[in-house]
């Protein structure tokens, strides 16, 4: 008999969909369960993420769009990504800040890391995410064209738990690689309205966007 179980992508896709969904039927035992659901996917980044929410180390950098543009209904949901990043400090930064209170040069925060995460191009810049996106396997080659073979005239469809990432479809059906920063700043995309998480938000000109891209 064939398995009917979806893919880790396509239940992931779904539970946050639902976690995000505005309706007053979504209570918060409703709420809970689907939280408690995710948590058994991901036991050791939920909690994390979260943390880094609950601690408002997410922050949304916006581009701002040349003064000459003219908004309009064109702009979908993919342009709307392209012009966002977001910024998740460490916990650290939290840490040397509360050392340091008493500083009076006031760089006690340094030593702080901060990761760039890309929720339409499904990166992040941490150490975390690249050993999940590239793991050392036998065969990676061949699965690369499986799943070149298998989005083949696909279009770019609705939003799906990965983004614009091939991982998770074709041969990869259950490689979906995360870490706590981007679950984070998922969450408060998607979800932030429902579990009061919403991120802080900057709009920033390209210069300032370049600069933020080459400090981290």
């Amino acid at each position: 008999m064939p398995s009917t179980l979806p893919s880790q992508r396509h239940l992931l896709t779904t539970l946050l969909t639902q976690l995000s969904s505005p309706t007053p039927s979504s209570s918060p035992s409703d709420r809970r369960h689907l939280l408690l659901t995710l948590h058994v996917i991901f036991p050791h980044l939920l909690l994390a993420a979260l943390d880094l929410l609950d601690r408002r180390l997410v922050t949304r950098l916006t581009l701002q769009p040349p003064a000459s543009a003219s908004t309009s209904n064109n702009d979908d949901n993919s342009d709307k990504q392209a012009r966002e990043v977001f910024v998740v400090r460490s916990l650290a930064s939290t840490r040397f800040r509360r050392r340091g209170a008493d500083d009076d040069d006031g760089t006690a925060a340094t030593g702080a890391r901060s990761y760039l995460v890309r929720l339409g191009a499904w990166n992040c810049s941490c150490a975390g995410f690249a050993y999940e996106a590239f793991p050392t396997r036998a065969g990676a080659a061949e699965e690369e064209h499986a799943v070149m073979d298998a989005l083949a005239g696909q279009g770019a469809g609705e939003w799906s738990f990965g983004g614009l990432s091939r991982d998770g479809k074709g041969a990869l059906a259950d490689a979906v690689p995360c870490c706590k920063h981007l679950l984070a700043c998922l969450l408060a995309e998607r979800c932030g309205q429902g579990l009061e998480y919403a991120p802080q938000t900057r709009f920033v000109t390209k210069e300032e966007l370049a600069e933020v891209v080459a400090d981290t």
